[in-house]
C-alpha cells in the first residue's frame, strides 16, 4: 500500500485544491484515501479514516485500521517534505500495532505490541 501512495508522489502530480467539503482537505488527501480503504477493505479489514470515515470490510469490525493516509498534506500541499501515512491495527478493541512511513524519503517506522518499536538506523 505505501509503495503504490509513494508512487503517486513520483509520478503524476496530485491535486492539492481544496475539497471544500471538510476544512483542511484537499483533493489529494481524497485520492490517496481512496487508493489506501480499497486495499485495506479487500484485504479483509474495516477502516477507520480521517478522510472518509469508518468503511467496513464485509461487516468485520473486529479488525480495524485507523488511517491518516496523507499526515501532513497541508505540508505537501506546499511542496514541503514532511509528511507521512500513518495506521494503527486495533483488534478486538485494542491496539496491537502502527505504522509510519515517510513518503519522501521511504523511511518506515512501526511498533507491534509487546515487541517494542522499531525505525532505521540512523534516522534519529
Amino acid at each position: 500500500m505505501a509503495g503504490k501512495v509513494s508512487a503517486l508522489f513520483g509520478g503524476e502530480a496530485l491535486d492539492w485544491a481544496a475539497t471544500g467539503e471538510v476544512s483542511g482537505q484537499h483533493r489529494g488527501d481524497v485520492v490517496v484515501d481512496k487508493l489506501c480503504v480499497e486495499f485495506l477493505t479487500s484485504a479483509g479489514l474495516s477502516v477507520y479514516s480521517e478522510e472518509s470515515g469508518l468503511t467496513s470490510a464485509s461487516g468485520n469490525d473486529s479488525m480495524v485500521v485507523v488511517l491518516d493516509p496523507i499526515d501532513g498534506s497541508t505540508n505537501a500541499s506546499r511542496g514541503l517534505p514532511l509528511f507521512v501515512l500513518s495506521c494503527a491495527l486495533i483488534a478486538d478493541g485494542t491496539l496491537v500495532a502502527g505504522y509510519v512511513h515517510e513518503l519522501t524519503n521511504q523511511a518506515c517506522y512501526w511498533a507491534i505490541r509487546g515487541e517494542g518499536a522499531h525505525f532505521p538506523s540512523g534516522q534519529l
